[in-house]
This record gives structure tokens, sequence and C-alpha cells, in this order.
């Protein structure tokens, strides 16, 4: 009898601790682009909860990132929760960090790490918001990085990114590149489907004409040990590669002839952040990218 009443009591506290991120969970971000774009093009990028692994001997949840190669370190999340509380797997430190924390109240705060670099959360307000029936708690925080500013909500998470981006706080660097700007949609098996109404549609896409390889060229693997691909998808006429370190000094140059894909390799630079400028045609049709040196 005391063992059947020991699994009555585990078995709702096991299904709470897995309610962020459920298998089949599916997050829909606006991206909006840098300087360089003329700030005139909207994409999109969804987050697709995948299946249950193990990283580091934790179970967790994979969450995979289809559409644009371009925006974020990695193509992979990997997240587990434990009571109110949510981690990510930082690949930078190779380590999880908390990401949420829903049991904070008002002037409460936690903190997110890489490495030694540290955001500090602190929770403003304290509210309740109703999707599909449901009440979420909501949290409207504020940070030492103004780029992760806005409202956490219960099982859904950042309304503006899907984790905190280091590279300007931690390491100075400052991009012009794409940008994630707002949840646009959410929708998983148990809260069904919500749109935030930030966008006219969750797959709206404007896309800058002078720009029309736009969806087709790929950089892969990024993250990278140093060799990587950028895949034009058909064949390039004319153009240029320049990749910048974070100091915007160019480390490298290669000029494009007749080719469908470029080998680039910076195998003997310092592991970090670099920038890929890509100028294709009479070098007035420009494409950025960010690429992780591992």
């Amino acid at each position: 009898m005391k063992r059947f009443l020991f699994l009555l009591l585990f078995i709702p506290f096991y299904l709470h601790s897995q309610n962020f991120a459920p298998i089949g969970a599916q997050w829909t971000y606006q991206i909006g682009s840098g300087c360089c774009n003329n700030g005139n093009e909207l994409d999109f990028i969804q987050w697709n909860v995948i299946k249950d692994t193990f990283v580091l001997q934790q179970n967790c949840r994979m969450i995979l990132k289809k559409g644009s190669s371009i925006e974020g370190f990695s193509d992979t999340m990997f997240v587990y929760q434990e009571n109110q509380q949510v981690f990510y797997y930082d690949f930078y430190s190779q380590t999880f960090t908390l990401l949420y924390d829903f049991s904070k109240q008002k002037n409460e705060s936690w903190k997110v790490k890489s490495g030694d670099c540290e955001l500090n959360i602190i929770v403003e307000e304290v509210t309740n918001i109703q999707i599909n029936q449901h009440s979420l708690k909501q949290l409207r925080v504020t940070s030492n990085n103004s780029d992760y500013e806005g409202y956490i909500i219960e099982k859904i998470g950042f309304l503006k990114k899907p984790q905190p981006d280091f590279s300007q706080y931690c390491h100075g660097l400052v991009s012009y590149l794409n940008y994630y700007d707002g949840l646009r949609c959410y929708e998983d098996p148990e809260l069904g489907f919500h749109d935030f109404q930030i966008s006219p549609s969750c797959d709206f896409v404007k896309v800058n004409k002078n720009k029309p390889f736009q969806q087709e060229i790929k950089i892969y693997p990024n993250p990278t040990n140093g060799q990587f691909i950028v895949d034009y998808k058909k064949t390039v006429q004319k153009g240029r590669i320049s990749i910048y370190n974070s100091l915007g000094q160019i480390i490298q140059e290669v000029n494009i002839y007749q080719a469908n894909q470029n080998y680039l390799d910076i195998s003997l630079e310092p592991t970090g952040i670099y920038f890929l400028k890509l100028e294709l045609g009479n070098f007035n049709e420009i494409y950025n990218y960010r690429i992780i040196k591992k």
C-alpha cells in the first residue's frame, strides 16, 4: 500500500517536471535583418522538439532549428526541467546552465551563465496570462544585457529569442547580421496553437528582391572546428568571400569564379566568433553570416 501511494505521489511530480518543451512543441520566431540589409527583410525560424536524449548523462529534450542557418550559436538546443527551473546546454562552456526560474517572485533574480560570463535576470513583475484556457505564469524581466529584457511565459519561454546571445555582452561583438525579433507563434500538444500577432502570419516572409539567393545559401558545419563549406546550391559566376575576426580585421579572402560551393579553413585561428561577408555579382549583392569556431 505504501509503495502504491509513493507511485501516485511521484508520477504527477515527474509529469510536472517535464512540462517545458514537450515532444512536438514548436516555436516560430520572427527574424529581422541588420543594417547591411537596410533593415527591410523579415523571415522566420522554427524550433521543434524532436525527442528525448541524454547529454552529460542528463535526460533532456532535443530541439532542432529549421530555417535560416545564420542566426544563433547552434542548430540544436538541449533542455530539461527540474521543478520550476529550466536548464539548457551551453555549447561554449559545454555544460548545462539555468535558463528560466519560474519560482522567482518580484525583485528576485537568477543568473544565466556561459563560462565565466553571466547575465543577472531580475524579475520586475509577476502576472498570469490566459492562453487557450490555460493560466500560465508570466515574468517581466530585465537584466544587465538590454537585449535580454521582456516577458518569459511558463511552458513557452522568452518571447524575444530562444536563448541568450552572449556574443555582444560577454565578448564585445556587435553583430549587424540577422537577429531574433520576437515569438510569432507557439504550439504544443497540450496548450495547442497560439499566435502572438506580431506578424501577418507565422510563416510571413519579406525578402529584398536584390538578394535572390537569400534562402538557398547554406554554411555548414556551424559551429565548426575550422573547416566549413559555403554552399550556393547553384553556380555563382563571380563573387568574393571575406572573413573577419571580432576586431573587424580581415583574416581571409577568397575570390569566387563559376563555383557552386567553396571550402574554407580557419583551423589555425583562435576559438571564437567570426563574421563572413559574401559579395556576389558585381559585389552589390551582400550576405552576412556569423561563424562559430569551436
